[in-house]
Parts: structure tokens; C-alpha cells; sequence
């Protein structure tokens, strides 16, 4: 969503700059144009709310397998809570994370956004996966800060049922208290670990919210 260009006040994109987290400011012929980020916490009760309905503004992805990185994170219109759309870790033409007889993993990793007090995580997860053990084919949400990286949540420790939802998509929560005033980044994290069993749907995650 783009708003009304402001005319004649800029040569380069740094002029533009409005200091609002929800705006990408850019300047284009002299007019600095402002894209509005929607589904991103802007003026809707959140400090950061991703339907993954547009397109991924402010996200960066990563292969951990450089030889199956055609298995990966992306938008994907087969299953959401919130239509159209929601982010899928897996292979576009086969339906399936399967690697090709190799391990596969991605990550996908938000804008950056600082965390009030009392702040909670949630998000909605989709998740087809092998089910035999914890410790393989896991989801994992971490907080990314200068300092490092720490855990917030595991299917491989903090879901009811590792390897599926049963068919549908289900919410989980996570308090973000104890980082209350730090800046950082939501990162999701799919790793296989293995070459096996890996011929399923795979995992998808919509409506992730930070309030």
C-alpha cells in the first residue's frame, strides 16, 4: 500500500526517511514515496502482526542446505487461518519437504521490532511432519539480539503432538516477559536433521503476532 508521494523534497532515499518502522520511504524522480507496511502491527493493536497475505516485507531467509534450497520457506495459498496466504516451509513441486536424499532446512527472519512489557507470541501452526521422533523434523521460534540467540519455542519440546496438528492448524503461545525493552528479530527455524520420512507436507505457520 503505497500513500501520496510528497513532492520535491529529496535526492536519495535517506531523505525520506520518517522514522516510522511501518513505512518503507523511497525516493523516486524527486517525490519521496512512502510504502505502508499492512499485516505488520501498524496501527492495529500489535507490535508486530504477519498474516503473510502481501508480500514478505522486511523478511530475509537462509537455506542451512545449500543443495536442497529449493526446499524452503515461502508464501503458499494451500492452507491459512487468515486467506489467502500463509508461510510454508517446503518444495513448490513435489508438495513435500523431501530432499532429494538429503537433509533440509530453512530459516525465515523478521524485521527487527523491540518487545514491550508483558509482551506475548503467538502464532498459528499447520504441521505434517514425521512423527516418530522429537528430535527430527522440528520447528523452532527464537529471538534474534545482539546478544545472541535464545529459544522461545519447539515442536520438538513445546508441542502437544510433534509431528502433527491433526489436521488443522492450532495456536501456541509464548511470554515474552522476560524480555521486556529488548530489540531483536523473530526467526523460524525448520530443520529435518535427517534424509528419512521426510515426504510430508511439512510445516505452516500464519497470523504470527506479537502484542
Amino acid at each position: 500500500v503505497y500513500s501520496e508521494p510528497r513532492p520535491g523534497c529529496c535526492t536519495v532515499d535517506a531523505d525520506c526517511d520518517d522514522g516510522d518502522p511501518c513505512t518503507a520511504n523511497r525516493c523516486v524522480e524527486g517525490d519521496c514515496l512512502d510504502e505502508v507496511f499492512t499485516g505488520q502491527g501498524c496501527g492495529e493493536g500489535s507490535v508486530f502482526l504477519e498474516d503473510f497475505d502481501g508480500p514478505l516485507l522486511g523478511w530475509s531467509f537462509a537455506a542451512l542446505v545449500e543443495e536442497t534450497s529449493k526446499v524452503r520457506w515461502q508464501r503458499s495459498s494451500a492452507r491459512s487461518t487468515s486467506p489467502p496466504s500463509s508461510l510454508w516451509f517446503g518444495d513448490a513441486e513435489s508438495g513435500t519437504y523431501e530432499g532429494a536424499g538429503l537433509p533440509v532446512g530453512g530459516t525465515a527472519t523478521s524485521r527487527q521490532l523491540t518487545l514491550p512489557e508483558g509482551a506475548t507470541l503467538s502464532f498459528a501452526l499447520f504441521k505434517d511432519t514425521e512423527t516418530v521422533a522429537t528430535q527430527r523434523d522440528v520447528l523452532t521460534v527464537e529471538l534474534v539480539r545482539n546478544e545472541g540467540v535464545s529459544r522461545l519455542w519447539s515442536s520438538g519440546e513445546d508441542g502437544a503432538d510433534v509431528g502433527s496438528t491433526g489436521g488443522s492448524f492450532v495456536t501456541f503461545s509464548v511470554d515474552l516477559s522476560p524480555f521486556a525493552g529488548a530489540s531483536g528479530r523473530i526467526r523460524l527455524r525448520f530443520e529435518s536433521v535427517d534424509a528419512q520420512s521426510n515426504a510430508f507436507e511439512g510445516v505452516y505457520v500464519d497470523d504470527l503476532r506479537v502484542r
